[in-house]
């Protein structure tokens, strides 16, 4: 009876500290690379009735008339993020609710210290690279941004639709890719040892 209750208390405390993994990392599994990730592990994971979003992550500077922030960019496309949860407010210190889509097309969403770094409002215009783009909320959570060392400086959050116009991405920019993965254990594993 012993070694059955630690047995599957062990058990509990693995699927629990799984869950809580897969919300920080924002989904179940995360495929990272240095260029563009070929089409086919993206293809493969739909082929496996896998979710999926595709997230780009960069330094770059904002800009805001004279002042400029080097910030944490965070590139995603629709569905992110496929675990945990992206909370966004109206206003500085003000109430947060869940973000139920990405920013739209020709928006940002910065975090509290971008927008006091570059003294914004809601809806004023900053400048990444060649794109200017509206700010439309002010990021308060996200699932990943606990990795990586950069995600200490200010970040925000752009629609992949929007990245051409920035012109930040060259052949020798410093950019990772990650691709999102999320659904049943077996279907991850699978994909995993695929």
């Amino acid at each position: 009876a012993s070694v059955t209750t630690v047995d599957f208390f062990t058990a509990r405390v693995h699927r629990a500290l799984n869950r809580q993994a897969d919300q920080l990392l924002g989904a179940d599994l995360v495929v990272v690379a240095d260029r563009p990730l070929p089409q086919e592990f993206e293809s493969e994971a739909f082929r496996r009735r896998l979710a999926v979003t595709r997230m780009m992550r960069f330094p770059s500077m904002m800009l805001r008339n004279d002042r400029n922030v080097l910030s944490s960019v965070k590139v995603v496309s629709a569905g992110y993020p496929l675990r945990g949860e992206l909370r966004i407010a109206d206003r500085l210190y003000g109430p947060d609710r869940r973000a139920e889509s990405i920013p739209a097309p020709g928006t940002v969403w910065v975090d509290e210290k971008l927008f006091t770094q570059l003294d914004l409002a809601i809806g004023d215009s900053v400048g990444l690279g060649a794109g200017a783009f509206s700010v439309a909320a002010i990021l308060t959570q996200e699932p990943d941004s606990a990795i990586g060392f950069i995600n200490a400086g200010p970040r925000v959050i752009l629609n992949e639709a929007d990245i051409d116009a920035t012109g930040l991405v060259q052949d020798s920019s410093r950019i990772f890719y990650r691709l999102q993965v999320a659904g049943s254990d077996e279907r991850v594993e699978a994909y995993r040892k695929w």
